[in-house]
């Protein structure tokens, strides 16, 4: 297993995820109809080859006291299931089964534990299969989502016809990513992006936050403490929720 400290983006998620650990908003669900023939086994091969290639698949989120780090875990082939759920009956997009219904509707990742993501076959009577990619948004973005479908397919493809996949090397990990982006944070461009948009805020530096009787949560992350209280009392309650949500302007806005 390996530490590494968390990039921006994923500190972003982290503390949206402590705020409200029980929110759909950042997983993620894509469903594939197959071909009838799709073979879970086999998907299952396909999908340890792509965990054992890209490490922010193999990743959790752990807190030690105040810190918070990335961990990466080694993972052995019996931890990757593709469940096969099989049904006597024909698909009908009107009639969903509960299973399904749940996968789609009601589940929920927890970020200290694996696997971020869930990959299940749902097997029906009249020669539908529908596949479901479900995972937080931390670990796949649309650009890393491409990656893994293309490679999903062209995995499951070779080892169906018993053939060694021809894939790309690996030319960088995200904890690469986290490096650059640091240094990326470091740059003088970055730095006049930030004012600049700290300016044209500052007339808003404060957030008024609904009244609803929450308590106060604290908590602390690399040294800052993060108050979060929803209080009329106290206007300036969200001044550091604030300050997270300028960075995550300026960081997009500087990466377009």
């Amino acid at each position: 297993m390996e530490n590494g400290k968390l990039s921006r983006i994923e500190e972003q998620f982290w503390i949206l995820n402590k705020l409200d650990p029980n929110n759909l908003a950042y997983d993620m669900l894509h469903t594939f109809q197959c071909d009838s023939k799709l073979d879970a086994k086999i998907l299952e091969k396909a999908i340890y080859e792509i965990v054992q290639r890209h490490e922010g698949l193999r990743t959790i989120y752990v807190e030690e006291g105040t810190a918070v780090y990335r961990q990466i875990l080694d993972i052995s082939r019996e931890e990757i299931k593709v469940p096969e759920i099989v049904y006597d009956f024909p698909f009908e997009k009107n009639n969903l089964p509960e299973e399904l219904e749940n996968e789609v509707f009601k589940s929920v990742f927890n970020l200290v534990v694996f696997p971020l993501f869930s990959i299940k076959v749902f097997s029906f009577s009249n020669n539908v299969k529908i596949l479901t990619l479900r995972h937080h948004h931390i670990i796949i973005d649309n650009g890393a989502f491409t990656v893994f479908t293309n490679e999903m397919y062209k995995l499951y493809n070779a080892y169906a016809k018993n053939e060694i996949p021809e894939l790309e090397t690996v030319k960088s990990q995200y904890s690469r990513y986290v490096e650059l982006s640091d240094e990326i944070f470091q740059t003088d461009k970055y730095k006049e992006e930030l004012d600049k948009w700290a300016k044209e805020l500052e007339p808003v530096n404060n957030i008024l936050l609904p009244y609803d009787n929450q308590p106060e949560n604290t908590y602390e992350l690399d040294g800052a403490t993060y108050l979060f209280k929803v209080d009329d009392k106290d206007s300036k309650c969200g001044s550091r929720l604030f300050d997270q949500a300028v960075l995550i302007r300026c960081y997009l806005h500087f990466c377009r």
